[in-house]
């Protein structure tokens, strides 16, 4: 009797062992997109906690160490602004001050997530990272001693100090390859070799120029503009399309709050002292 029961019950309940959970179909897609929601790249820096941004070791007044070592300027402030928009606060903002030469290997080499480094937009400008967006306009200024140098075929030896790496030098070797350009590690390097005498003049970014001649008597900015190589783009680790997308769509965001704006008047203004405008830095 207890046999026919038991035939009865698997015939019309199924009973039995339970079956293994299947991870096919939609219980295994649902896994999938969890898993694929926490290792994407905003889903680790969320839960990191912290947004890792490379910005340079001292070009004032975009990113540079005050007197007590508390870095501070205009990229510094739109990183801020970077963090606070994707973890809630600026105070999850992890800087990482990089040297020029370094700026892609800070991304490959998983040091940060996003790259402020003066990056020009073009496709020759850095094979290893992917762009997000451009904020600011990319000029290369000359300056020299009482800013004498008006033409760059007028410089007597010929010799100008320029950084490893930046769009001052990739612009003078392509456009005046009979000038010696002296090729230095960093800008401070530069403009100490300029102040020596060793070559008549140095050219960097336009921004940098301008405040850095602007606490100096012998030196000045004599060509403004001596080229416009494109924008200035934040960048990202190549292959890395869910951060670029959002970046590219917070800076246009930030264009339509006129953020950009508002930074250059709290970081840049007063040092420039109308000698450059918002309208000469962005776009």
């Amino acid at each position: 009797m207890s046999a026919l029961i038991f035939i009865l019950c698997l015939v019309l309940y199924g009973c039995g062992p339970a079956a293994e959970p299947n991870e096919s179909g939609a219980d295994k897609t649902s896994s999938n997109k969890i898993a694929q929601k926490n290792n994407s790249s905003l889903g680790v820096i969320k839960k990191r906690g912290k947004l890792r941004v490379a910005v340079p070791e001292n070009i004032p007044p975009i990113s540079y160490p005050d007197n007590e070592g508390k870095y501070k300027g205009f990229n510094v402030e739109f990183a801020k602004r970077l963090a606070e928009d994707l973890l809630g606060s600026p105070d999850k903002l992890e800087l990482v001050p990089t040297k020029n030469a370094d700026r892609e290997t800070v991304l490959t080499d998983d040091k940060a997530d996003i790259s402020l480094m003066s990056y020009v937009g073009k496709p020759d400008a850095g094979q290893n990272v992917d762009f997000a967006g451009a904020y600011m306009k990319a000029s290369v200024s000359l300056i020299s001693l009482n800013g004498e140098v008006k033409n760059i075929n007028d410089i007597p030896d010929k010799k100008i100090i320029v950084c490893k790496g930046t769009v001052a030098e990739q612009f003078l070797e392509t456009n005046y390859s009979y000038v010696n350009l002296i090729k230095v590690d960093s800008y401070d390097q530069m403009f100490k070799d300029l102040e020596e005498g060793q070559a008549s003049a140095a050219a960097c970014d336009m921004v940098l120029a301008y405040s850095w001649s602007a606490g100096k008597q012998k030196f000045d900015v004599s060509i403004k503009n001596l080229t416009s190589k494109g924008d200035i783009e934040a960048a990202v680790k190549k292959g890395d399309t869910e951060l670029q997308e959002w970046v590219k769509n917070e800076i246009v965001t930030l264009r339509s709050q006129d953020f950009f704006r508002h930074d250059f008047q709290n970081t840049m203004q007063a040092i420039y002292g109308g000698q450059l405008t918002a309208r000469d830095v962005l776009l």
